[in-house]
């Protein structure tokens, strides 16, 4: 997923839950690292969940 707004889509997964086609999950912690590509700063949010 590609998004501008990481703060939006951390902040929606660390709700109650989250719904995917294949289940309910819950939050657990993420990683958030930077990366220079094509002369370009760009950012990586890896967000951990657990099956509820």
């Amino acid at each position: 997923m590609v998004s501008q707004d990481v703060a939006g889509v951390l902040a929606a997964a660390q709700g109650e839950s989250v719904t995917f086609p294949v289940g309910h999950f819950k939050y657990e912690f993420h990683n958030l690292d930077f990366y220079e590509e094509e002369g370009h700063i760009r950012q990586e949010l890896v967000i951990y969940v657990k099956k509820v």
